[in-house]
């Protein structure tokens, strides 16, 4: 009785462990699936077509002298002082200011009236930028229809537009010659193709380009540059601060760097789920080589008998393996289950793949059952060598 009774405690023990064996599969599956997606999504943002060329480009912010007021020609001397600084510079290709400029954001939001398509009350909200003419050069934005902007502007001020303010609001017209407002009437001259330089990297909003850039009041040079934009940096930044006594400069950035800085946050949840993800699939696979040792110690005397009435070793392997997959079977899909849970929340963060894409869940699979197996080598091995005579022996 008293064998029998600890016979019946390791049964419980070995249950616990093969149930314990589920729960940290199912905890991998759900981390890996979770990091599968997150690094397609990521890989998917990394090439997107943002619509215009980032490298190559530096950008820094200027403003005149502090307590100095600047009319509308001393701020076109002091904006033309700028670029000529810039055209110094070696390696110097193009130039253009913009006002506001950023990557990412969502510039300032003019309330665009269109006579017979838009609510005068409650107008849409447009990103709009003042740029000169330079400015698609300069960002290598490909003009679609019409032609850029006048360096001066006539009567009515001259709009650039992009194709995706043509889709949303005149999608069954020329719009070239069309007059809209953006806080004041303006008259489209051209159509350019769409950049995702406001808002996210998944998104393309309508864009309106103005012209007339005021010096005084804090544009963005953007130079492009031939090789290395880094090496020309420090050299942009004093050209500019000599252009023009007492004038107060940023420090210079690449494009290329603040396109990166956009997809920070999803770099860093790819990461932490990917860290996770390796610790639980280690932790499991530790796991599942201890409970599958575990058990082979406590059938060394069945194993044996096994043999001795003609089991084969492949017999006695299978006999081993067949729990421990068993249990990585039911954890595996309860991992798959639990990762569908988690595909909800992290749809947010998704770009271009589907919370139950396929070939990531069967990666997922796969891998838990390649880890399985590579722990339960050691285990099967010990189980096959078994001697029969010392088992029966021992009985």
């Amino acid at each position: 009785m008293k064998g029998a009774g600890q016979r019946s405690a390791d049964g419980r023990r070995q249950r616990l462990g093969w149930v314990m064996i589920a729960g940290e599969i199912a905890m991998a599956s759900v981390l890996l699936a979770g990091a599968g997606l997150m690094i397609q999504a990521l890989r998917n943002l990394s090439h997107v077509d943002v619509g215009y060329d980032p490298n190559g480009l530096l950008s820094l912010s200027f403003a005149p002298p502090a307590g100095r007021q600047y009319t509308d020609e001393s701020a076109k001397a002091l904006l033309d002082n700028v670029l000529d600084a810039a055209r110094s510079l070696p390696g110097y290709q193009s130039a253009a200011p913009a006002q506001p400029f950023g990557v990412g954001g969502n510039g300032t939001l003019g309330p665009v009236v269109i006579p017979g398509r838009t609510n005068p009350s409650t107008p849409p909200l447009v990103p709009a930028m003042s740029v000169t003419p330079e400015f698609f050069e300069t960002m290598r934005i490909p003009l679609r229809m019409g032609r850029t902007l006048s360096r001066v502007q006539g009567e009515v001020p001259e709009a650039v537009v992009n194709e995706e303010f043509v889709r949303r609001f005149l999608p069954d017209e020329n719009p070239l010659g069309r007059r809209v407002s953006v806080w004041s009437w303006v008259e489209i001259v051209g159509v350019v193709g769409n950049s995702r330089l406001q808002g996210g990297l998944p998104e393309v909003k309508p864009e309106v380009y103005l012209g007339e850039v005021n010096a005084g009041w804090s544009p963005t040079l953007l130079v492009r540059v031939q090789g290395r934009p880094e090496t020309a940096a420090a050299a942009l930044r004093e050209r500019v601060k000599k252009a023009v006594a007492g004038l107060r400069v940023s420090v210079v950035q690449t494009i290329a760097s603040r396109e990166a800085a956009r997809t920070v946050v999803e770099r860093f949840t790819r990461g932490l789920l990917l860290a996770f993800a390796m610790l639980a699939t280690v932790l499991a696979c530790l796991g599942v080589y201890g409970v599958a040792s575990y058990s082979v110690a406590q059938r060394t005397r069945e194993i044996g008998i096994r043999m001795a009435l003609g089991a084969t070793r492949s017999n006695v392997a299978r006999l081993v393996f067949r729990q421990t997959l068993l249990a990585a079977m039911v954890g595996t899909v309860a991992g798959i289950a639990g990762a569908a849970g988690l595909s909800r929340l992290v749809r947010s963060q998704l770009y271009g793949v589907s919370p139950y894409d396929p070939a990531i869940l069967i990666g997922v699979l796969l891998t838990l059952l390649a880890v399985t197996v590579v722990a339960s080598l050691v285990p099967l091995h010990r189980a096959s060598r078994v001697d029969p005579a010392i088992s029966l022996r021992q009985e």
